[in-house]
């Protein structure tokens, strides 16, 4: 996979990026680092992806500049990214995209400073749960359960977070453990697993 890392054609960069990410190739993430400059915005997020599911939290200060790149698939997975290595160190940075014009940009940010109890920040989350969308009420509501701040959280946020439960990754288990917080009974956890 590393040789194809130098492939001319975007498509097979990206893919050995994202294979790298996938098989959690910490060991490589160093050799990702320039993949955050690459000229295609495929690149661009699958590096900052793969290092956020290897776990190298060492690398978060070259993915802060993704944070305000051209492309809002490249900013919603730099947060992503930075939540998923725990750089709660980052989270100021994070912050502005809660108001990005993207939703899916608004969604990941209240994602990554639930993802790093970054608690401090948990009042700018507020207007998300008044969002028209229903995910970004659900991962604004779950993120706030992660901060600490569960009586924030309305109940009828219930309705929104379920759905997650049938998402992929890390997604689940998240929704799971705010839908527990909320009152949601094992039991009703599992009947709504299996919709």
């Amino acid at each position: 996979i590393v040789p194809l890392l130098k492939d001319e054609d975007d498509d097979v960069r990206s893919s050995a990026v994202f294979a790298l990410g996938e098989m959690k190739a910490k060991e490589y993430a160093k050799e990702l680092l320039p993949f955050l400059k690459d000229e295609s915005a495929d690149v661009r997020s699958s590096a900052a992806d793969a290092l956020g599911k290897m776990g190298a939290k060492e690398c978060a200060k070259e993915i802060i500049p993704l944070l305000k790149d051209e492309s809002a698939f490249v900013r919603s997975y730099a947060a992503d990214a930075l939540g998923a290595v725990g750089a709660k160190e980052c989270a100021k940075e994070i912050v502005p995209l809660l108001k990005d014009e993207s939703a899916g940009v608004r969604c990941s940010a209240a994602s990554a400073l639930g993802a790093m109890g970054a608690k401090e920040y948990a009042r700018e989350l507020l207007p998300l749960l008044k969002d028209d969308r229903d995910y970004l009420r659900a991962w604004a509501g779950i993120a706030l359960i992660e901060m600490g701040e569960k009586d924030a959280v309305p109940k009828e946020l219930i309705a929104d977070i379920t759905p997650i439960l049938q998402w992929c990754g890390d997604s689940p288990r998240r929704a799971e453990a705010a839908l527990k917080a909320l009152g949601m009974s094992e039991e009703e956890i599992t009947k709504a697993k299996k919709r």
